[in-house]
């Protein structure tokens, strides 16, 4: 009687890509998050222009003066990066945490066991959606700020 042994095929990081891609696209709180993100963004923006609009009234003259460049500086505020930072951290941890509190860590790690190739895949595909939803949010804001569009790296 003759055992005949089977390699098993190597996971591709192509292959681990897609995966974690297709993980991240399907969790509903990965569009919660996003969406919450962005609202929370512009309603950020939108109380900055509203403080600038109700307060134009009591600025003295030098700063009226100012006002159409200094205005433009809250197109994007520090509140509005704050909450983009915080959305990319959860859509992190739930990336990288959510397999782990449904107990789907143990298939993943037992069908691709190079933990640091899953987890690059995972990194990449964050960084990614995250590079690709800051951008957006920032170049909408660019095309009125003249902050940031004098940022080579803005262009």
């Amino acid at each position: 009687m003759t055992t005949t042994t089977l390699d098993m095929p190597v996971a591709r990081f192509g292959d681990l890509l897609a995966a974690e891609w297709l993980k991240l696209r399907t969790l509903r709180s990965t569009y919660w998050a996003l969406g919450m993100g962005a609202l929370a963004v512009v309603a950020f923006n939108a109380n900055a222009a509203r403080a600038d609009y109700v307060n134009y009234p009591h600025y003295n003259t030098m700063m009226r003066s100012r006002f159409a460049t200094t205005a433009l500086f809250d197109a994007f505020t520090d509140g509005a990066a704050m909450i983009l930072v915080l959305t990319v951290a959860s859509i992190g941890a739930v990336t990288v945490v959510g397999e782990y509190s449904t107990g789907l860590i143990h298939t993943t790690f037992a069908a691709v066991p190079d933990r640091r190739a899953l987890m690059s895949a995972k990194a990449a595909v964050v960084t990614a959606v995250m590079t690709v939803y800051g951008w957006s949010s920032r170049r909408r804001c660019s095309l009125r700020c003249p902050r940031w569009s004098a940022w080579p790296w803005a262009r």
